[in-house]
């Protein structure tokens, strides 16, 4: 899945469907995720074409998250065979998202790879030109623990990029990896952190020569040397580990870390943001691959223990922010503490249920005592306007609420 963004200051404003569809994916992810961080933005080139690239583990929600916090406008290039769900095509096309189709789906293979290399080399020279592509070089979305296997398209849209600039005198584009992390992201209310790296420093893209063989051989080189760098980049900014099990660890481990630097510190224990905590994952594994290398037995003894403790933990159902955070015993001040808020909670409870009573009842309430009052204008008897009263509120009251529930959803 390829994004491509026009950013620079004489750029057109997005059209007006792009530009609502962004604020959808915005309100989409601010609601499945409790916490977005945005870190180290400030390593974005202030000019230049940049191609951001990253790993895919979750499906759409990777490309709505990028399009919502990435700078300008993101054309999305996926897989065509999106744009035959009636809404979600739509819905894509009002994004700007351009279809890409494997040869596997199509028909007329020769007839697909030409519509290909065509929106290729369009992804190129919007690149040249200063534009942003946001590309996940895997090509596919998975739930592994590590980065898969990272195709040469994003090389080879690179290679094409870098000789336009060069040959219309423009800055060269950049390669920024970006770090996407998720706490848990097919949960509701989870975190996510987007982590932008500093540009990659790349080999110098070959130089023409005549002979259109050879040149294939060179250019073939440098989109090989250029894909294995990527592929290095994207292992080193997500964490990619060999399996779940190393990777949960280094992670518990942070926060066992964590705890025990507060403590030695004498200072309070806060609860750090998602960004902060996925960057002292990373330097603890920085240090734990460095201490595997260096001390192998010594690594190994120390992963048993803390699969033990973290299983120990795990039984209890706590965490060393818990074991260090709660106090052993609670003072008059805590017990006044969480009294008032319960009691801030059991006030506004009550209130709000009274309150939302009234408000969820009063239209049925006047729907039905018009019922009545129009029965009574057609002189029926007491009995027969009383009867038709309770019917009528058994049936107005029920369809009024799945109506209002209906509205509020």
């Amino acid at each position: 899945m390829v994004s491509v963004n026009e950013a620079s200051v004489s750029t057109p404003k997005p059209p007006l469907s792009y530009r609502l569809c962004r604020r959808f994916y915005r309100f989409l992810t601010n609601i499945w995720f409790r916490e977005i961080n945005i870190v180290d933005d400030e390593n974005l080139p202030k000019e230049g074409g940049l191609l951001y690239i990253t790993w895919h583990p979750s499906g759409l929600i990777d490309p709505m998250l990028m399009t919502s916090v990435l700078p300008g406008q993101l054309t999305t290039v996926a897989k065509h065979t999106l744009f035959r769900i009636p809404v979600l095509g739509r819905l894509l096309k009002a994004s700007s998202v351009v279809p890409i189709e494997r040869p596997s789906d199509s028909k007329d293979l020769e007839a697909s790879r030409q519509r290909n290399a065509d929106r290729l080399r369009n992804l190129s020279s919007l690149l040249s030109k200063g534009g942003s592509v946001l590309i996940f070089p895997e090509g596919v979305t998975h739930a592994d623990a590590g980065v898969r296997t990272v195709r040469s398209g994003a090389a080879r849209i690179l290679l094409t990029a870098i000789r336009e600039a060069k040959e219309h005198g423009r800055p060269l584009p950049h390669v920024v990896p970006v770090g996407l992390h998720y706490s848990e992201s097919q949960r509701f209310r989870e975190r996510a952190a987007v982590v932008i790296e500093r540009s990659m420093t790349l080999p110098d893209v070959p130089d023409a020569v005549d002979d259109p063989e050879e040149q294939d051989v060179l250019d073939r080189a440098w989109v090989k040397a250029v894909t294995g760098q990527i592929a290095t980049e994207l292992k080193r900014v997500n964490h990619s580990k060999i399996s779940w099990t190393e990777r949960t660890m280094i992670w518990k481990g942070r926060s066992l870390v964590y705890a025990e630097k507060q403590r030695q510190a004498g200072e309070a224990l806060v609860k750090p943001s998602y960004a902060e905590s996925v960057l002292a994952a990373r330097r603890l594994r920085a240090g734990w691959e460095y201490m595997g290398t260096k001390q192998p037995e010594e690594t190994r003894v120390l992963a048993t223990a803390c699969q033990e403790h973290f299983a120990t933990l795990e039984q209890r159902g706590i965490t060393p922010f818990d074991v260090d955070a709660r106090p052993e015993r609670l003072s008059m001040v805590g017990y006044t503490k969480y009294f008032v808020q319960w009691l801030w909670a059991l006030v506004w409870m009550f209130g709000l249920v009274t309150w939302s009573a009234i408000a969820g009842n009063y239209i049925p309430y006047k729907i039905n005592g018009l019922l009545s009052w129009f029965l009574k204008r057609r002189s029926l008897e007491s009995s027969v306007v009383g009867t038709v009263s309770v019917f009528s509120a058994v049936a107005v009251f029920p369809l009024w609420w799945l109506m209002a529930s209906a509205l509020v959803t």
